[in-house]
């Protein structure tokens, strides 16, 4: 997997009014995760929004950089008066800084480690954001799939009553057996009515996680091919995490940002000196004249009222909320890594489980419609069968999702990487 170059999402500042007009084109007969990724990479606010914070935090890190530079000023005057006539003066200056103790230094540093800071930020929100994406295209998945089950069920409770009214005709079962199935098949198509509407609401989700809306809310699903790689240790897991994840750099950033600012307080009171020159000329009434001039300028602070140490003050508690807050996110990334890996293997777990009880409600509910069908068995075994048949077939949907899920989960928990999309080509 490639690293997110921050380049990247900057270039969305440029270009976003197009994107947000225009989808990108779904080729092909079903819509893909890779696809509703993209579409989020070009659209989600949260993307653009880190995109112009990298861009903020490297106009302040320019801004930092200026004071250390040159400035070269430019001034003219034009006067007239009734004893000296008129006169025209102009000049050209420029000022250097020499140095300030180191006060502008540690400035630019801190201002370089918030940059740092916020590029990273914006991966993590990317990475943030393609699990939210995963999320909500699998949870949209395993609501069609109920869908599909409840469509099964309905058509099951169908043959029943076809099978009942049948054998109430012949004189061989009861109107209480027609009665039933009567009922259950009702139940099964407001479960249907139900599934549906869970799936409308999924697509919604969906289209909010990737911050547009689908081309074709009806169109179908590319389900995903799932990854059978091995569940690390919690132990790999935990070192993976700590030594990938972006945010926990940039919380690494902030503190030597915060220790720079405390430099740069500290500074406060040490002195200054610079270097100038500049050429300055003018025409009157006396001729023309011309001069140049050269100095230094060294400022001594000898009293601000307190303001220094206050500043230094200050600073100082930054510096100890952003170790702080790295310690606590810190913590809070080693729980995750516990959750998301405990979450993986019980969904694993789920699957086989599931499958297993699949196999066997459907071979039982074959059982029950065939002692039905010949007379021994009764409507009630059947209604039982179908129940947990359909129980059953859900189950398997859900645990089968709960694992892609979990796995997307665990990759978000160690700060792997995702690939943007690309263009397709045709």
């Amino acid at each position: 997997m490639k690293k997110i170059p921050w380049v990247i999402l900057l270039l969305l500042i440029s270009s976003f009014a197009a994107w947000a007009n225009d989808s990108p084109a779904l080729t092909g007969p079903a819509l893909t995760l890779e696809q509703c990724l993209k579409m989020a990479f070009l659209h989600h606010p949260e993307i653009v929004s880190s995109a112009w914070k990298v861009r903020r935090y490297e106009s302040q890190a320019q801004l930092a950089k200026s004071s250390a530079r040159p400035t070269v000023a430019i001034g003219a005057t034009l006067s007239d008066s009734e004893n000296a006539g008129a006169r025209s003066a102009s000049d050209l200056t420029v000022k250097q800084l020499l140095t300030d103790g180191g006060k502008t230094r540690a400035t630019i540093a801190g201002a370089a480690h918030d940059l740092s800071a916020a590029r990273k930020d914006a991966e993590r929100t990317w990475q943030t954001r393609a699990y939210a994406v995963k999320e909500a295209f699998f949870n949209l998945l395993r609501a069609r799939e109920d869908a599909s089950v409840a469509v099964e069920t309905v058509a099951l409770y169908e043959g029943q009553l076809k099978q009942a009214q049948a054998f109430y005709r012949a004189g061989s079962s009861s109107k209480i057996d027609v009665t039933t199935a009567e009922v259950n098949l009702s139940q099964a198509k407001l479960e249907l009515a139900k599934a549906e509407s869970a799936a409308e609401s999924a697509v919604a989700v969906l289209e909010n996680e990737i911050g547009t809306v689908l081309p074709d809310r009806k169109m179908p699903l590319e389900v995903p091919e799932e990854r059978n790689g091995s569940i690390p240790s919690l132990e790999t897991a935990l070192g993976e995490a700590l030594s990938a994840r972006v945010d926990v750099q940039a919380a690494g950033d902030r503190v030597l940002s915060a220790k720079a600012a405390l430099a740069a307080a500290a500074a406060g009171m040490n002195p200054s000196l610079s270097l100038s020159g500049g050429w300055g000329f003018s025409d009157s009434s006396s001729g023309w004249e011309d001069e140049w001039s050269a100095g230094l300028s060294l400022s001594v602070p000898l009293y601000d009222g307190g303001a220094t140490a206050a500043r230094i003050e200050a600073a100082r508690a930054e510096l100890k909320i952003a170790q702080s807050d790295r310690e606590k996110l810190i913590n809070s990334v080693r729980l995750e890594v516990k959750t998301a890996l405990l979450d993986l293997e019980t969904a694993s777990q789920q699957v086989k489980t599931a499958g297993a009880a699949l196999r066997q409600a459907r071979e039982n509910l074959e059982l029950a419609r065939g002692r039905y069908r010949v007379g021994v068995g009764t409507s009630l075994e059947v209604t039982d069968a179908a129940e947990k048949y359909s129980k059953a077939a859900k189950s398997l949907v859900q645990a089968r999702y709960d694992r892609q899920v979990a796995a997307a989960a665990l990759e978000k928990a160690l700060g792997r990487t995702v690939e943007i999309p690309k263009e397709e080509t045709k």
